[in-house]
This record gives C-alpha cells, sequence and structure tokens, in this order.
C-alpha cells in the first residue's frame, strides 16, 4: 500500500498545485498583456489554460463506427474507484486499467479517427511511456519500486495521449488562426478545429478565453515569430516591429507582475494574520517520526534541560550541542516531562551528504557542512509584523531566491538535490493545504515570486533569454540579429533548458521512488 499511498498524495497535491499554477500564469501573462496594448502591439488570444477541445466532427469520414464513447468512461471510472479504494495489489491493477489499458484504447479510436498510419498511436504511446522509463532508469535506477514503474509509465502514457489528441494542430503554420488543424482523408485535407470551454473578443479583437487542460495559459501577442527575410519587422501592430526597448519591457512585465502578486500577497498575510517563526524556546514542537529522537522515546511538548551534560536554555543550545556529535556514540539526554525530570539516549543521525547549517536564529544559513541530527524541530508561533516590516520580509523572498539560483549556479552539483519539478512542487502544495487556507496562500505567494524569477533566466524560450536578445538589439541602435544569429541562440537555449527539464524531472523521479520505497518499507515493518 505504501506504493499507492504516494500516487494519491501526489494526485491530490497535483490538484492543488495545478489550481495554483493557472492563476499564477494568468498573472504572469497578463503583465505581457497589458504592456503590449500598453505599446500598441496587438494580442490574439489572452488564454487561462491550454488546449481546447475538439469541435469538429469526423464520424462522417469513417467506413465503420467507433465504438460508443460511454465504454471508455465507465471502464475509466471503474478502474479509478478501484485503484482508490481497493488495497494493495488490487489498487495497483486498477491503475494499471486506468491508467493504461484505457489510454490505449482511446489512441487506438484516434488513429483511426485521425486516418493515422497503422501503428502511429503506439508508436506514439511507446515512445512517451519509454522516456518516461528512462528518467526513471536516471533517477532511481532498476531497483525502483513497482508503484514508481507503473506511476511513470501512466504519466508517460498520458502525455502521449495529449500528443495524439492535438496532432492536427501541433503541425500548423505559425499564421493559420488559433486552433485551426486539418487532416487528410484520402489525400484530401479536412479542417480540424479546436475551441475553448469559454471564449468571447474584445474590441480590439482578442479572444479571452477558458481552455480545457490546467497547466498554464498564455498571452499571444502578433508577430512573435522570426523570418528568415526579416519580415516581422514590417507586420503592424506585431511585436518585433516595436522598438527593443520596449519589447524589453513587455518581456519583463511578466515576471515583474509574478513577483509583485507573491510580495503584494505576503506582504498583505505577514501585516494581518502573522507569519509563523520558530520559537527559540528549549521546546520539542516537531519530533520527526521514526527519527533518532522518536525511537529513544522523545515526544513534542518535552522541555529538553540538558543535552551530553550541557545545560539547555534555547532551542539553539540542542542544535549545537549535538551537531558536531558525528562519531556514532548515543548522547544523554535530559528532558523535563508533566513536571517529570526524564532521561533519555539518543542516537544520533549523521548525514550522508553536507546539509545546510541552522543559525542561531533557527532560520537556514548558507554554509553546509556534515552534521548529526536528532531530527527534532522547535513549536511554531504566530507573529504579526507592522506593514513596514511585512513589506521587507516579503520583497527579501525574490531576492533570496535569486542569490539561491546564482549559488546554484556556482556549484551546478548540487542541482540534482535542490531543484524540484512538477512532482516536488505538488507534493509541497499538498502539504501547504494542510495548514489551512493561510498555508495555501504563503505557498502560492512563493510559487509565484519563484516562477518570476525563474523566467528572468536568460534562456530561451524564457523570459529572460528573450530579454537578452532584445537588450543587444537595444544596444547595437535596434537593428535585429540576423536570423542565423537568432536560430542558433534558440538552438544553445533548448539544449540547455532540456538539460534543466532533465535535470528537474530525474530529481523529482528519485524523490518519487525513494517516497514509495521508504512507503513500503514502514508498511512492511508494521
Amino acid at each position: 500500500m505504501g506504493d499507492l499511498s504516494v500516487l494519491l498524495n501526489l494526485v491530490q497535491g497535483a490538484f492543488a498545485f495545478l489550481a495554483t499554477v493557472v492563476v499564477l500564469v494568468a498573472v504572469h501573462e497578463y503583465g505581457h498583456f497589458i504592456t503590449a496594448r500598453w505599446f500598441g502591439m496587438k494580442v490574439n488570444a489572452f488564454a487561462v489554460m491550454v488546449g481546447g477541445r475538439r469541435v469538429t466532427r469526423l464520424d462522417g469520414h469513417l467506413d465503420r463506427k467507433l465504438a460508443p464513447a460511454w465504454w471508455l468512461w465507465a471502464l475509466f471510472g471503474v478502474a479509478a474507484l478501484a485503484s482508490l479504494l481497493a488495497p494493495g495489489t488490487a489498487g495497483l491493477v486498477g491503475l494499471a486499467l486506468a491508467g493504461l489499458l484505457v489510454p490505449v484504447w482511446v489512441a487506438l479510436r484516434l488513429e483511426r479517427l485521425y486516418h493515422l498510419d497503422a501503428g502511429t498511436a503506439a508508436r506514439t504511446l511507446l515512445m512517451s511511456a519509454g522516456g518516461g522509463v528512462l528518467l526513471l532508469l536516471l533517477g532511481a535506477g532498476v531497483r525502483a519500486p513497482l508503484g514508481s514503474w507503473l506511476g511513470v509509465l501512466c504519466a508517460g502514457v498520458a502525455v502521449g495521449l495529449m500528443i495524439l489528441y492535438y496532432r492536427p494542430v501541433l503541425g500548423k503554420s505559425e499564421d493559420s488562426p488559433q486552433g485551426v488543424g486539418q487532416i487528410h482523408v484520402n489525400d484530401e485535407p479536412v479542417e480540424v478545429r479546436f475551441r475553448p470551454l469559454l471564449a468571447r473578443k474584445d474590441n480590439h479583437g482578442t479572444e479571452f478565453s477558458l481552455l480545457m487542460l490546467p497547466l498554464g495559459g498564455f498571452a499571444a501577442i502578433h508577430g512573435m515569430h522570426a523570418r528568415e527575410d526579416g519580415g516581422e519587422t514590417r507586420i503592424e501592430g506585431g511585436f518585433y516591429s516595436r522598438p527593443p526597448w520596449q519589447r524589453l519591457v513587455v518581456l519583463f512585465a511578466g515576471p515583474l507582475f509574478s513577483i509583485l502578486f507573491g510580495v503584494a500577497i505576503l506582504t498583505a498575510v505577514f501585516s494581518s494574520v502573522g507569519r509563523q517563526i520558530p520559537d527559540t524556546g528549549p521546546v520539542l514542537g516537531i519530533v520527526a517520526q521514526d527519527g533518532p529522537a522518536a525511537k529513544a522515546g522523545l515526544r513534542e511538548g518535552d522541555v529538553v534541560r540538558s543535552v551530553g551534560g550541557t545545560e539547555i536554555k534555547r532551542f539553539f543550545d540542542i542544535v549545537g550541542a549535538v551537531r558536531d556529535r558525528t562519531d556514532g556514540s548515543p548522547i544523554p539526554i535530559v528532558v523535563e516531562r508533566g513536571g517529570k525530570r526524564m532521561e533519555f539516549s539518543v542516537l544520533p543521525e549523521v548525514d550522508k551528504k553536507p546539509s545546510v547549517v541552522m543559525g542561531s536564529d533557527l532560520m537556514p544559513t548558507r554554509e553546509t557542512r556534515i552534521q548529526a541530527k536528532l531530527m527534532v524541530g522547535p513549536k511554531a508561533v504566530l507573529r504579526v509584523s507592522t506593514f513596514t516590516e511585512a513589506l521587507g520580509l516579503a520583497v527579501r523572498q525574490p531576492v533570496d531566491m535569486a542569490l539561491g539560483l546564482a549559488s546554484l549556479a556556482a556549484k551546478p552539483q548540487r542541482a540534482t538535490e535542490d531543484l524540484g519539478g512538477p512532482a516536488m512542487i505538488a507534493t509541497q502544495s499538498a502539504e501547504a493545504s494542510k495548514q489551512g487556507i493561510l498555508g495555501s496562500i504563503t505557498f502560492a505567494a512563493l510559487l509565484s515570486m519563484s516562477f518570476g524569477v525563474l523566467n528572468l533566466l536568460p534562456i530561451s524560450p524564457l523570459d529572460g533569454g528573450q530579454m537578452m536578445v532584445a537588450l543587444v538589439e537595444l544596444l547595437r541602435g535596434g537593428r535585429r540579429l540576423t536570423f542565423k544569429t537568432q536560430t542558433l541562440v534558440a538552438n544553445v537555449s533548448f539544449l540547455l533548458i532540456g538539460l534543466l527539464i532533465l535535470t528537474v524531472l530525474t530529481s523529482d523521479i528519485r524523490r518519487f521512488a525513494n517516497a514509495g520505497a521508504q512507503g513500503a518499507a514502514q508498511e512492511q515493518s508494521r
């Protein structure tokens, strides 16, 4: 059941994460949208979420009818319920049915509906699932738990299925209308249209829409694609028809709005509700399950009086008395519980890799080293700040994030430990939601800031990469870079962004696999 519980927790976090991302991306894209409008650029579409629903009926082009779609939904519903309610192996079987067999059936239906060559659906799903398997092997190796293999296969098949569903519009020309593609039936082109769930146009010709997949959103500014003949600079109302400094402002507005949105939220929270800060007293607020302190018998609420014969007056004294005891010997600890003094012998857990050192204010420092730990934490207390203090604390967050990215660039070997992708963020989102609405709002604010800071990296297609191009052109007196240079920059950036994605995905998968293995081990030990 350990594998399945990890999967279910991940799904729960994914829903909370996706809902948050939709709002945060909308704020980010609104920054691009409003400044583009300000400078007279035409915005073709402003969309919340991505991927529309197919509205073109293609049944009339088939030589025989497909099976009724309700069969698919019924099978998927039964399999999904089995994966949620059934214990152990039965739950994994249900997950396999819902996440593998049903998507394969849908893919074969799409192959017929779009008149694709036989085997196209199988190849697409196999390549997508194979990519997931490769990432799992890189991240966790061949000994990854069964649930990890199944989860990665389901995710890969789901991605392949989306590629097949939107295949008619994936190869469309850049100048063709939004959401309009085509298939070929007996060598004759047939138009296939995908439309938003909700849509309306304003007086400027911008279509505001709500799409189907909660994976973000976009602001489609007219004329944003470079042309070999440089014709993009002559498109009326186009992005490249405006001076470089205006393009620079439009590109910077997205990250700026994300950061300001997060700062505004945190300032409001810190100055009204307050923020949780560690209590400096020698009271155990957190005792990690299966950690050395818990195994020795220590509990939350214990007041620590001495560690290794050293008198304890504040929580940091506990940290200082333990972290350098890396010789593997037990430490005598005296605590007060319910008015009684009790003594325990605790064998600290020693880091396998250097970890962040905690400062005297109980906040992480930039120093890392091998440490011994009891796996305990202080109590958290809620403190309300003045508006000025709250604003300063909120503004410091994106600055610290930027400094963290800079330090990561200086020590890239830490990337696999410190970086995380969708799975880690979904897990953190689920943990934040357990702290109530305040935890979710605070997490959303921090995520918005990190999204803004990350987009400032000088790598295309991130905003920072495009900003670098605009800045170079500004320094060149407004002259565009040659198409060959732009292509080279795009290719190098594609390689870098690919490596970044590979790093975060393998890190995600390794954490996911380790969590499944630990869950299974705990289940067996009971």
